[in-house]
């Protein structure tokens, strides 16, 4: 895949450190499922690292509560993650943007994205960000959902405008892929579980790749 330059640097956290707890890597076997996608997506060019060094997608699953374990930041260049590439968000504070995290590493520049998501419904398991080009172009002509071009990524905006965006959307996960038209390349899908995320994710692929 040869995307576009960026408009802004990828990978830069933007939220705050309410608490990190460091901790031993948690158990894989948690995480194969999500792992085996995370996998295929980075196959296709979905997941990745830019020709500046800046890596880019990231995926997560949720855990107990409103917790989720997700890629950690700076992971996209792997082909293949171990458990200590994976760590835990606890909580989000949307006053402060601050997460408390749990885990041998640092989350995802986009946890706070992530978090907005599983609040929209507790029947969301899984979550894919994903960076294509053609893919963003195309589905933003084809009038997909998608959030303001205003508003960039990993912002406390950006967590507030998926709530907007669902607001008054039946059943989301008829509409479980969204754009991020602010945030050139980025592309959400969710699912209630791994299998329903990435199965979107390969339709949108087949369909505008």
């Amino acid at each position: 895949m040869s995307p576009a330059a960026m408009p802004e640097q990828e990978g830069v956290i933007k939220y705050k450190i309410d608490r990190f707890i460091q901790t031993e890597p948690y158990d894989f076997a948690v995480l194969a499922a999500l792992e085996a996608w995370r996998k295929r997506l980075f196959q296709l060019d979905l997941i990745g690292e830019y020709d500046d060094g800046i890596g880019y997608g990231n995926v997560s699953i949720r855990s107990e509560g409103n917790s989720f374990l997700i890629t950690a930041t700076q992971t996209g260049y792997l082909a293949d993650l171990a458990a200590k590439h994976y760590t835990k968000v606890l909580s989000y504070d949307p006053i402060d943007h601050a997460l408390t995290v749990a885990g041998p590493a640092l989350a995802s520049s986009e946890s706070a994205t992530h978090s907005a998501i599983y609040a929209l419904s507790p029947q969301v398991n899984a979550i894919f960000h994903i960076h294509s080009n053609t893919l963003w172009q195309n589905m933003l002509a084809a009038n997909y959902l998608h959030t303001s071009p205003d508003v960039p990524y990993g912002t406390l905006e950006m967590a507030q405008e998926i709530a907007r965006i669902y607001q008054g959307v039946t059943d989301i996960f008829d509409r479980n892929v969204f754009v991020m038209a602010g945030h050139q390349d980025g592309i959400f899908a969710f699912g209630r579980s791994v299998d329903e995320a990435g199965e979107a994710i390969l339709r949108i692929h087949q369909n505008y790749q």
